[in-house]
């Protein structure tokens, strides 16, 4: 996972189709118009969408979900900022100017295993994203999703998976659904050594819950694949500014540092250097 990745990333000139809220927990979810970019998108890839070209940076969002054959390409987000506050105002027609894809995809489960998808807040949309590329390769899966919110525990009916879809909160041990990986846990620990062993561990949302989810890997000696989220300013890999610790054996430190938007941002589950990860974050 070193050096550039093969040039794929283009400028995407495209339409909004619809601007709504959606029922994952607080949430918005936006339909654009942009064929080429539905054409060449695969789950665990990212946008840098333009909100003005007064704001310098562009805003890096994971794809929810491409129809390549309406060109159609789905975003989910949370408004945190003023560029997301600029997206709500976005209306049926209005332009939207994207880079993309951008990044390393995730990688399917190989014949004869099945998929276990865990997304928390605004990692839950390249889980969706997923989630319909396994329904539509025909493997199996189940996808818990969770958020700090209480009202982020409405169902997803507006999002059809082909999978089946479980939420949990996860704001804490006194909400009675738990935390999401408690779920995953729960799950794994009611199947049977052999058909558990055959299941692929996905993951997207804030550290503490894929710190979590790592655990959950050694602990049912599973492997998976985890998507991470970080500030990133050009997503070009030039700026370095959203570096991860990765293991490396032969690093002299034993780890070094990946650039989560084009070495990434999906990286296998234990490739990345959790305690390093979490200090980085505040954990």
């Amino acid at each position: 996972m070193s050096g550039f990745p093969p040039p794929l990333i283009g400028r995407h000139p495209a339409r909004v189709l619809s601007n709504l809220d959606a029922p994952l927990g607080g949430l918005r979810r936006m339909i654009l118009h942009a064929p080429e970019l539905a054409r060449t998108a695969q789950p665990g890839h990212f946008v840098q969408l333009s909100c003005g070209t007064d704001l310098t940076l562009r805003r890096p969002l994971s794809i929810a979900g491409a129809d390549p054959v309406a060109g159609e390409v789905e975003l989910l987000y949370a408004v945190v900022g003023e560029g997301t506050r600029r997206m709500v105002q976005w209306r049926p027609g209005d332009p939207a100017d994207l880079l993309g894809p951008i990044g390393r995809p995730f990688t399917l489960p190989p014949p004869g295993e099945t998929a276990l998808l865990l997304g928390g807040g605004v990692g839950t949309a390249p889980m969706v994203y997923l989630a319909r590329a396994l329904a539509a390769a025909g493997i199996g899966g189940t996808l818990f999703v969770g958020f700090r919110r209480p009202e982020g525990g409405h169902r997803s009916a507006a999002l059809p998976l082909g999978s089946p879809l479980e939420q949990a909160l996860s704001n804490g041990s006194d909400q009675a659904d738990g935390l999401v990986t408690d779920h995953a846990a729960r799950r794994l620990e009611s199947l049977p050594p052999e058909p558990r062993g055959a299941i692929r561990l996905y993951a997207c949302g804030p550290p503490l819950m894929l710190r979590a989810v790592a655990a959950l890997a050694q602990r049912f000696a599973l492997s998976g694949e985890v998507s991470l989220e970080e500030r990133m300013a050009c997503g070009f890999g030039g700026c370095a500014g959203c570096v991860a610790p990765m293991k490396d054996p032969a690093a002299p430190q034993g780890w070094t540092h990946r650039r989560v938007c084009v070495d990434g941002p999906v990286f296998p589950l234990d490739a990345v250097d959790w305690e390093r990860y979490l200090a980085a974050h505040g954990g």
